[in-house]
């Protein structure tokens, strides 16, 4: 027997967890970006079991696993950074400059701890000599829980690329255990 969910909402996942189900099956390409990002308690309650290049397959966790958002993905992550910030009123923070790529995500998760008003940006910036060709953010939620959010690279001629998180305000935010990830 099977269900099917129409929605990633927390408590339409939560009843379905509830469910007698052996296999979970969800679409590689909005499995970060809205059922993780939604439901990020998902990381101890999943296990990755299997995927193809458009799904992936789960069964329940044994329980006291902890996972990271990555390995329940199985895709090649390349770190870009991996830190814990006290506290910082810096424009830009875990910045990374690379070579441009055409296609992939960044994944940028952890807990950020700031006044809920911090409009604190995951951003990705694409340039092509120097000058920025394409741009795509999403404002974290400042609310000090953990948060996950996915970003795929924008398709722009460039030859840099520039990943970043953007306080543009300079207000005071710390991070947690804050990890910036690209798959490719």
């Amino acid at each position: 027997m099977g269900y099917c969910l129409k929605s990633s909402r927390p408590e339409e996942i939560n009843a379905a967890l509830l469910l007698p189900w052996d296999y979970a099956i969800c679409t590689d390409t909005f499995w970060v970006s809205e059922v993780l990002h939604h439901n990020p308690e998902l990381l101890q309650k999943l296990q990755l079991k299997g995927r193809n290049q458009q799904l992936l397959v789960f069964e329940r966790s044994a329980g006291g696993q902890k996972n990271t958002p990555e390995a329940l993905t199985d895709r090649f992550w390349q770190v870009l950074s991996d830190t814990t910030l006290e506290s910082t009123d810096a424009e830009f923070l875990l910045s990374t400059s690379l070579p441009a790529t055409s296609s992939g995500k960044i994944m940028y998760y952890g807990t950020l701890m700031a006044d809920p008003s911090v409009s604190l940006k995951a951003t990705v910036a694409l340039f092509k000599n120097g000058e920025k060709t394409a741009l795509a953010e999403r404002i974290l939620p400042a609310n000090g829980t953990f948060s996950i959010t996915e970003i795929p690279i924008p398709a722009a001629p460039a030859d840099e690329m520039r990943v970043y998180l953007w306080n543009s305000e300079h207000k005071n935010v710390g991070l947690e255990s804050f990890r910036v990830l690209i798959s490719r």
